[in-house]
């Protein structure tokens, strides 16, 4: 089962009032041998009911750039960046997702919103595995902690220096995982 690592910046904490603006995507294996397509959408939003603290943390006012009526989404992949249509933006995402096991911190909350902005935008809900892989619980088991362990207490071990951003935050993600396996 293909494994993919998602993370989301939103406007608020509850994903029937609010919504994300910025989504990353970032599959642990590409096809046949070639590295894997990762990407990072910022998606148009109206900020309507948004939660101060929730803009705060992913520093919506310094990093969200306002798309264009005619440019919907953002796309960061190797450093470059490119526009791409709505419609094919949530195909790629959807493709992406389809059967996979979800990766990341709170993933439960991360696919509550994508399922959500699936939903709006006419795509079934939940496209992608019923089991997650919440990297807490699992570095916590891996690392013989009686708990989950939080994004901080993760970051102490392995430093995520662009902590909420979503593109660094799913790659993080995936590092934090393949030490935990020995497949770094």
């Amino acid at each position: 089962m293909k494994i993919v690592s998602v993370d989301i910046e939103t406007t608020g904490t509850d994903p029937s009032r609010h919504e994300a603006w910025e989504i990353a995507v970032v599959p642990l294996e590409g096809i046949q041998g070639r590295r894997p397509e990762k990407r990072c959408y910022q998606i148009p939003v109206t900020l309507v009911g948004s939660q101060y603290e929730a803009l705060k943390v992913g520093d919506f006012y310094g990093r969200y750039t306002w798309p264009r009526p005619d440019a919907a989404h953002r796309i960061w992949d190797s450093g470059t960046t490119t526009q791409e249509s709505l419609d094919g933006a949530f195909a790629w995402i959807f493709r992406e997702l389809k059967d996979a096991q979800l990766l990341g911190c709170s993933v439960h909350f991360d696919a509550a919103f994508i399922s959500e902005l699936f939903r709006r935008h006419g795509f079934p809900a939940m496209p992608w595995h019923h089991r997650h892989l919440d990297l807490g619980s699992f570095a916590g088991g891996a690392w013989g902690a009686k708990h989950a362990l939080s994004s901080k207490a993760m970051a102490d071990r392995y430093p995520n220096e662009d902590a909420h951003n979503a593109l660094a935050d799913a790659e993080w993600n995936v590092e934090v995982y393949r030490q935990i396996t020995g497949t770094a």
